[in-house]
């Protein structure tokens, strides 16, 4: 009953992406990983959610501003993996494949 309760917490604090960052944040044991990020702003719960039950833990052990301070670092150092997906998100797909099929003939012509 009381997962319940955190459940009913969790949805109404996060909306449609609540089941996702149940998902991600390691299943049944996340409700109550979740309560006790109840301070964080959600915005920072959901970026660290994609690193799954790490990233959780990692956001309650060293505060918000450590973690996403740490987070920025990392992204400096190469890991731009989120802010390309990012990028192939908000471009639309008849434009990737648009440019996708000009490199493909601009190559075949320069052969």
């Amino acid at each position: 009953m009381s997962d319940l309760k955190g459940a009913i917490k969790i949805s109404s604090r996060f909306g449609g992406k609540s089941s996702r960052l149940i998902h991600l944040a390691g299943g049944s044991s996340s409700i109550k990983r979740l309560e006790k990020l109840s301070d964080v702003k959600p915005k920072s719960i959901l970026y660290a959610s994609t690193y799954g039950e790490r990233g959780l833990d990692g956001l309650k052990l060293l505060g918000e501003a450590k973690f996403m301070a740490r987070v920025s670092k990392t992204a400096y150092k190469g890991n731009l993996d989120s802010l390309f997906n990012l990028l192939l998100n908000l471009i639309p797909d008849n434009i990737l494949f648009g440019v996708i099929a000009f490199g493909t003939i601009f190559f075949l012509i320069k052969i």
